[in-house]
């Protein structure tokens, strides 16, 4: 649960740090809880058979148009399924099927594009599933999503919520989904199977039930002044370049080299309070090696949250995800084991300095958890890994 707890820290913090920022943003902070079932339509890749997960989320509501919310996902009737997946000498015949036990949990920012009776939005989200299979060892997936939906008011407190999602993670289903027995009659090495990619669609509905708070279609001081921002199209965002380098410190038992990194931010803050960033990050045998590149990167996207007005020193909130790239003859910790390249989660808090009007200090520490191969124990399955990256720049 370790992302789940670090996202609800994280909001946590806003809440408690940030009393006079909160009252000036937002007059009264709304509290949900969702019921949710969702039918997932699997990827052949998943190497599981399509069923219903079922949970809910749980969320902050900072205003009409955004929300913060934690999700948590699980099914115990879920099947495997490899008539799709392409195995040479497969046979549904001798095919042993097996229950696999599932656990989804993550965040998730939504953005709701009106406050009328019919309210469509969209989330991104990530975070880390688990698989339990009857036979073999459970393991851990990091995951991306994104979804738009349709909300519909039947009461003040009350709304009806029907979405559809696109989720991504890599999988080794072979090596994890099948029974030892049909390993061998199906002609799979699980030493020599790789990870894919794999992306599934669900249909997910439930019912958001406020609890507390602003209610539904109550426009607070920050819905108000968003709206004034748009008044005159797009002038209210502002584009922000932040080149930086970064330390990433990875887990002592990862196949990953703690490394220094160049690269940098950019993007759009919608408001004085929240934006997004786009970021890429490219290794370096050295502080600043331009002329000394190493074989990894990174890429993904954050949420940025502003924790005060924007006057003086300005710490924010990070959530976000990304994508751990490995090039050709990158060297890992364990020489005879090639480091995969794998999805990220990740959560933190940054801090901005003004030297200016339009330039900043800035940096920030990240945690960024992972699921691979621990380098202790490389004929496992993949474990979880936690990571803290740490970065500084100019904004």
């Amino acid at each position: 649960m370790k992302i789940f707890a670090f996202y609800f820290v994280m909001v946590f913090t806003v809440l408690i740090f940030d009393q006079n920022s909160i009252y000036a943003q937002v007059e009264d902070v709304s509290f949900t809880i969702s019921p949710t079932a969702e039918y997932v339509w699997w990827d052949s890749n998943a190497g599981l058979a399509d069923d219903f997960l079922y949970g809910g989320t749980v969320g902050f509501g900072f205003g009409e148009f955004l929300e913060l919310r934690g999700l948590f996902q699980t099914s115990r009737s879920l099947t495997t399924s490899f008539s799709s997946f392409g195995l040479d000498n497969f046979s549904n015949a001798s095919f042993e099927r097996q229950d696999a036990n599932l656990t989804r949990y993550g965040g998730e920012l939504k953005i709701n594009l009106s406050n009328n009776t019919f309210s469509p939005y969209f989330t991104l989200g990530t975070g880390i599933q688990s698989l339990n299979p009857d036979q073999g060892n459970s393991f851990d997936q990091i995951y991306a999503s994104a979804g738009l939906g349709l909300r519909f008011a039947i009461t003040d407190r009350l709304n009806l919520i029907v979405e559809g999602r696109a989720l991504g993670f890599n999988s080794d289903a072979p090596r994890h989904l099948l029974t030892a027995s049909n390993q061998s009659e199906f002609g799979v090495d699980p030493t020599e199977t790789n990870r894919d990619q794999s992306l599934n669609f669900g249909a997910m509905a439930g019912l958001q039930v406020y609890l507390g708070g602003r209610k539904p279609g109550e426009l607070s001081s920050l819905d108000r002044a968003v709206l004034d921002n748009y008044k005159g199209n797009f002038k209210g965002w502002t584009l922000a370049l932040e080149p930086s380098v970064a330390y990433v410190n990875f887990d002592a038992n990862s196949l990953y080299r703690d490394t220094w990194m160049i690269g940098g931010y950019a993007g759009l803050d919608f408001t004085e309070y929240v934006g997004i960033r786009g970021f890429y990050f490219h290794g370096t045998n050295e502080i600043l090696g331009i002329d000394d590149f190493d074989q990894l990167n990174m890429y993904g996207l954050e949420f940025r949250a502003k924790l005060n007005d924007g006057r003086g020193v300005n710490p924010y909130l990070i959530l976000g995800g990304g994508y751990l790239n490995t090039l050709s003859g990158y060297q890992s910790t364990e020489p005879s084991i090639a480091a995969p390249s794998t999805g990220f989660a990740n959560a933190g808090l940054g801090l901005d300095i003004p030297l200016g009007q339009y330039v900043l200090l800035t940096g920030g520490a990240r945690a960024m958890a992972t699921s691979s191969l621990d380098a202790s124990h490389t004929g496992g399955t993949d474990v979880l890994q936690s990571h803290i990256m740490f970065n500084a720049g100019v904004k």
